[in-house]
Formats: structure tokens, C-alpha cells, sequence
């Protein structure tokens, strides 16, 4: 039927535009490499039609990150410490993104499991099954 949505679609495009966008805002190869590897895994996943407020509302936040930098003895490690609320309000208002409290709730977990990511921590338990 046209204009159905069509998830494995969606999640090539979405993979594609996040992989378009780091390199954007300067990831690295290997930074590269880690996203497109952790999107490699979540081929073949269905996104919950419940669960697509949430998923637009983060790939609206492409830039939406707050970041800080910490010292280590190795040398200073840029972390991504979450969403820019304030910013991520403006994005989700001009797409016409409205989220109810639950799909916040969701939004919330997708954050701080992209944030992991983007830091180089392993999967929340239970991620991969």
C-alpha cells in the first residue's frame, strides 16, 4: 500500500543520515566505524510503532548534544554527557514533534543509551538479546 510505512526503510535512512551527519560534525573514522558497526547490529530490529515518537524526536536531536571535556591521565576525552533539553525543544517544536509523557520516557532511554555509545561503553544488558 503506498504510503505505508515501511520500518527497514525508515532504519536504512535514518542509519545513512546519522552516518552523514557524524561525519558532518566531525566524528572520527573510528568513531565512524564504532556508530556504523552498532547500527550493523540493529539490522533485521523492528522499531515499535509506539516507540516512533521517541526514535523521530532523537534523530531530530542530531546536534541537540551537550558534551564536556575531561582530563584523564591519557589526555583530555571529549564525553557526551545527554540531549540539550532547551535546543531539543526548539528542534521538536519546528518539526511538529509532540511527545507525550510516555514517549519522553522512551526518548529518555534511547539518550542515554546513545550516549553510551557515543562514549565508547558497552550495551545496557539485555540491548543485544
Amino acid at each position: 500500500m503506498a504510503g505505508e510505512f515501511d520500518p527497514d526503510q525508515h532504519a536504512q535512512r535514518a542509519a545513512d543520515d546519522a552516518l552523514a551527519d557524524a561525519r558532518v560534525f566531525g566524528l572520527g573514522d573510528e568513531e565512524i566505524d564504532g556508530l556504523r558497526e552498532a547500527l550493523g547490529r540493529q539490522q533485521g530490529r523492528k522499531l515499535w510503532a509506539r516507540h516512533l515518537p521517541a526514535f523521530e524526536a532523537l534523530c531530530a536531536a542530531g546536534t541537540q548534544w551537550r558534551r564536556r571535556l575531561v582530563f584523564t591521565a591519557a589526555g583530555p576525552l571529549e564525553l557526551v554527557t545527554g540531549l540539550d533539553y532547551c535546543a531539543l525543544k526548539v528542534a521538536l517544536d519546528i518539526l511538529g514533534i509532540v511527545l507525550t509523557p510516555a514517549s519522553w520516557a522512551d526518548l529518555m532511554v534511547l539518550e542515554r543509551a546513545a550516549a553510551g555509545a557515543m562514549n565508547g561503553e558497552p550495551p545496557p544488558l539485555g540491548w543485544d538479546d
